[in-house]
């Protein structure tokens, strides 16, 4: 029975060395018994060629769809290519959403997005939400957990596969990750090793070459076989789907993906009943928009109707306020129209010339002076310092005013180019003192051997 003994502790040392070598393998190594190659791709790739992505070896691709910005669902341009032709030669296929929202509603909405982008294809891989925009920086983590989460559920509901996306120390230090323990990790670490666990999907460069593609692309492990684990789909569930009776909605009762489409650079919009949205204005959630004879979304300036409009040139979106273009400012009304002359914003006065561009400093309309603020363009009003000199302007209008002034008991003095008077002034013969610091009329009073009288007039004063 000895060397039965002395074989057990022979077996027992070689599992413990072999369980201490697995520990100090580099990171991600431990599960290196399932290690799938795959790649994400975006429109930053341009045109793929998949049969050579195929035969390099990538068995799986996670795809950008695009972002659903300021409200206005911008697809990735090259989505529908990709994902047809990735399947087409036989690669599995999972999406991701690069997330702008600012709260839970508009992280459904992203949701909402994505199902629709998805609609009709074969996905066998997850659904991922890519978390990591400026907005979301600005946000406690539990703010940045529950928009995640409300994306993650919402692609649930639907019998997709959700995952998270993030750089190591964004999920580390970003995230309250005891609330996401449901759901797997995609991790990017763009390094040798990642110490992140459990690891689920790591994007180890963002360097990477692969033929068939001719720009630099992310490259990716799968530490888990999701052909063994998701159910293809290739539709949401419907609401009456539960548990092992799960079915996918008909083909005939799919529903068409209404918002924008994209045909090369320019935009157009599909309605909810397939219909293509013809010139003129279109109003999508609290958005505007305007189609030009082509049905193709304007951006920039455009007249309509005799007015100008200012158009978003990535979102095509109407523009209202205050606009910077260059180093000049605009501004729009509330209908979007071009605003030309005076306009008054938020309790201030500004001018605008012919072409509605801001004006600065001095302006003259008509035979009436105004001060335009040198960096705002806002219209001085009251007393003004303006290179050293002082000015009066009116409250109400903004404009210069010139010759006597009274505000209560106090009388001044400005002069024919507006400037306030100070000390010694004649005035139509008649002599003046006026307080070199304020600005305020001597008067009713004696200083040393000069009188003023009731009106300011120095009866004795000789220059």
């Amino acid at each position: 029975m000895e060397h039965i003994r002395h074989g057990i502790k022979r077996i027992g040392t070689s599992i413990l060395l072999l369980l201490l070598t697995l520990l100090m393998l580099p990171a991600g190594s431990a599960q290196a018994a399932t290690k799938i190659k795959g790649i994400d791709v975006s429109r930053w790739q341009g045109k793929v060629d998949w049969k050579k992505v195929k035969a390099s070896g990538v068995e799986f691709v996670m795809l950008g769809i695009g972002r659903y910005h300021n409200g206005v669902r911008v697809p990735d341009t090259e989505f529908t290519y990709n994902i047809t032709n990735a399947l087409a030669n036989g690669i599995h296929v999972g999406v991701y959403l690069y997330s702008e929202a600012g709260d839970v509603k508009t992280a459904k909405k992203e949701a909402q997005f994505m199902l629709d982008m998805i609609d009709g294809y074969k996905i066998s891989y997850p659904v991922a939400f890519d978390i990591e925009d400026d907005v979301h920086r600005k946000m406690t983590t539990k703010q940045r957990t529950d928009i995640t989460i409300a994306f993650l559920e919402e692609i649930e509901k639907a019998g997709y596969y959700p995952m998270v996306y993030a750089s190591q120390s964004w999920l580390e230090y970003s995230l309250d990750l005891t609330r996401l323990t449901r759901y797997d990790k995609w991790v990017a670490r763009w390094a040798s090793s990642t110490s992140f666990r459990p690891l689920s999907m790591w994007q180890y460069t963002n360097k990477g070459k692969v033929s068939g593609i001719t720009t630099n692309v992310d490259l990716d492990y799968s530490y888990k076989d999701y052909t063994k684990i998701v159910t293809p789909r290739t539709h949401a569930l419907t609401k009456t789907d539960t548990g092992s009776n799960e079915t996918e909605k008909p083909s005939e009762d799919v529903k068409v993906q209404e918002g924008w489409k994209a045909s090369g650079k320019k935009y157009w919009y599909q309605k909810a009943d397939g219909t293509r949205a013809k010139k003129g204005w279109l109003t999508v959630g609290e958005d505007k928009f305007y189609l030009d004879a082509n049905g193709y979304r304007v951006s920039g300036w455009k007249k309509i109707g005799g007015r100008y409009y200012y158009f978003g040139q990535k979102t095509g979106a109407m523009q209202t306020g205050w606009l910077k273009l260059g180093s000049k400012y605009y501004y729009l009304k509330a209908d979007g129209t071009r605003a030309t002359g005076w306009v008054k914003v938020n309790g201030g006065r500004y001018y605008l010339d012919k072409k509605g561009v801001r004006k600065y400093g001095w302006l003259t309309v008509g035979k009436k002076k105004y001060l335009l603020g040198t960096k705002t363009g806002k219209a001085c009003t009251g007393w003004t310092k303006y290179r050293g000199k002082i000015y009066y302007f009116s409250t109400q209008t903004g404009q210069m005013r010139k010759g006597w002034l009274t505000f209560g008991d106090n009388k001044y003095y400005t002069k024919s180019n507006g400037v306030r008077a100070a000390g010694w002034t004649k005035i139509k013969g008649k002599w003046y003192y006026f307080n070199k610091k304020n600005g305020v009329m001597k008067k009713s009073c004696k200083v040393g051997k000069y009188r003023f009288d009731g009106n300011g007039v120095c009866a004795n004063y000789k220059k």
